[in-house]
């Protein structure tokens, strides 16, 4: 396994009001994107994309989205559809990005997704739509061929916490979505 001692979750959290809407547009408090070390929150199910190089992609996407002062949190429509349209005009190098856009957790995610595997499975026409976290299981399910992600449910033998991680993975409960790094 990965030498988890140095590995981080990266997630959007919320803005700078620590809500979910109304904040302005951009990191106003500088954590409103961030990565941190493990923490035990529910995490109920891991999705792992077969391909290591996949999973290297979705996690340097985040990397650089959570290290861009450019980025904060906001779960309304139009925000999250601009973060994703900003980020594919940069061909998903969110260090490149300039001007201030706001995401919620799944959009981050989505767009790690979409900078790993969006060419290959031409998501140009539906890429400004990221799914919900609540959608994240059908997406997976609709969008790939079968044998693209394994999915581990917290219920199966096989516990989720930072020995059982390696980079790329990303971490689902309830409500939040998040990838290791």
């Amino acid at each position: 396994m990965s030498d988890y001692t140095h590995r981080l979750i990266a997630h959007a959290t919320s803005n700078e009001y620590r809500r979910t809407s109304n904040g302005e547009i951009g990191d106003q408090c500088g954590h409103e994107l961030c990565a941190c070390h493990w923490f035990e929150a529910g995490w109920s199910r891991v999705y792992i994309a077969q391909d290591a190089d996949k999973r290297e992609r979705m996690a340097r996407f985040a990397e650089e989205a959570v290290t861009n002062g450019y980025f904060g949190y906001s779960q309304y429509w139009d925000f999250r559809e601009r973060f994703i349209r900003q980020a594919n005009l940069h061909d998903f190098h969110p260090e490149m990005v300039n001007i201030n856009r706001t995401c919620d957790c799944s959009t981050l995610i989505y767009g790690a997704i979409l900078a790993a595997f969006g060419k290959e499975y031409k998501f140009s026409d539906d890429y400004a739509t990221p799914p919900t976290t609540d959608e994240f299981d059908d997406y997976v399910a609709s969008k790939f061929p079968q044998g693209t992600w394994v999915k581990h449910e917290k219920s199966e033998p096989y516990a989720i916490g930072p020995s059982t991680l390696e980079r790329g993975h990303i971490l689902w409960m309830n409500g939040h979505i998040a990838i290791w790094i």
